[in-house]
């Protein structure tokens, strides 16, 4: 879970550096880089105890982190497609004899290798 889907309510920068397993000063850091770009908003809460300081995430961070992922989505999705493109050929090149068995496999490992990122959460093999 990233921090903005942790700030879809608000929280203490203490509270999430402690949900998040970082130090204060590093989500003070992304907290002041997400409030730059209007992604969180500081909320300043009134109670029975003195006032504090939390974020939550604005509409136009929810809306960005939405477009977003369905970019990253449609990304992978493209690699995935090319992947399997040069599996293709890489399949054409051993039936038509152009390269042995040995050079097929290291080709496939090397793609693998090189284009790990698309195939991790698909479990392409």
């Amino acid at each position: 879970m990233n921090i903005v889907e942790r700030l879809s309510t608000s929280t203490s920068p203490a509270s999430l550096a402690e949900r998040m397993g970082m130090t204060r000063q590093a989500i003070d850091k992304h907290l002041k880089e997400l409030l730059l770009y209007g992604i969180v908003e500081k909320i300043w809460v009134t109670g029975p105890t003195k006032p504090r300081l939390e974020y939550k995430v604005t509409s136009l961070g929810v809306s960005f982190y939405k477009k977003t992922g369905d970019l990253i989505l449609e990304y992978r999705e493209e690699g995935i497609a090319e992947y399997n493109e040069k599996l293709k050929s890489f399949d054409l090149r051993l039936l038509n004899g152009d390269i042995d068995v040995a050079k097929y496999e290291q080709l496939k490992s090397s793609l693998k290798e090189e284009m790990s990122w698309f195939l991790e959460e698909h479990g392409v093999s």
